[in-house]
């Protein structure tokens, strides 16, 4: 009888043994299978020809010197888009407030290959219509910076300094660009895949040169200024040339 107890105490160790190796070799394997969630990030970099645009730096346009002392603007229903045309949203909006430093958005990651990217250059008529005030301070609409509450609720693009026809730059310049008819939606196209397990970081260059170039290039000399609603045409070019100024890297 001591016997046969000792034979079941060693089997029943022996079966408990072999029942835990099994879990955690199952364990394991699942473990293995599992990949991490991708990830996504889309990096706005503002530039001037190929230099990263910096501020209080004076630069040669077509039209004559420029030295910025601000640059802001906002990106909104960033979608990326399939070879099938089809699109994916994955942000509703960013704030691009310029200090120098490129600004990092974390995207939705939607696993998949496409061949690039689309969005709005400003806000829509409902995200223009929303108040700052209304809002929490997480929002991207905060900090408030292109909130204009004088008739045009938010600046989709804002550039001020000072220019000239010589680099002392005895003039001044600003591009506040609002009101819905100025929202202007742009695709760049650069192949990339998002896959499970992996980072995918996109570099998105804006060349604010481009703004000021070619044969609808503004002045900074002659069309110097705009708050929209007064000059009209050059708001309008400023509003269309920026859909041109954007590479996907």
């Amino acid at each position: 009888m001591a016997v046969f107890i000792g034979n079941f105490i060693t089997h029943s160790v022996f079966m408990r043994k072999y029942y835990v190796l099994l879990f955690m070799g199952i364990a394991l394997f699942l473990a293995s299978c599992r990949k991490d969630p991708a990830t996504l990030s889309l990096t706005v970099q503002p530039k001037w020809g190929s230099d990263n645009l910096q501020l209080n730096t004076t630069y040669s346009s077509t039209g004559g010197y420029m030295n910025f002392s601000s640059f802001g603007m906002y990106l909104s229903h960033i979608k990326l888009v399939k070879a099938d045309n089809s699109e994916v949203e994955v942000d509703s909006m960013a704030l691009i407030n310029y200090a120098n430093n490129a600004i990092k958005i974390d995207l939705k990651a939607v696993e998949g290959s496409y061949k690039g990217i689309k969005f709005g250059v400003g806000l829509d008529s409902a995200q223009n219509a929303i108040s700052p005030a209304q809002v929490d301070d997480q929002s991207a609409y905060k900090p408030d910076v292109l909130y204009w509450a004088q008739g045009l609720d938010h600046l989709f693009i804002a550039m001020e300094g000072h220019s000239g026809s010589t680099s002392s730059l005895g003039n001044i310049f600003f591009y506040h660009i609002g009101t819905n008819t100025m929202y202007r939606t742009t695709e760049v196209d650069q192949p990339f895949t998002v896959a499970a397990g992996s980072s995918t970081s996109l570099t998105l260059d804006a060349d604010i040169s481009k703004v000021f170039s070619g044969a609808n290039g503004v002045n900074v000399l002659t069309q110097p200024g705009t708050h929209s609603t007064d000059s009209v045409a050059i708001a309008v070019k400023v509003a269309d040339n920026f859909t041109q100024i954007f590479t996907l890297q």
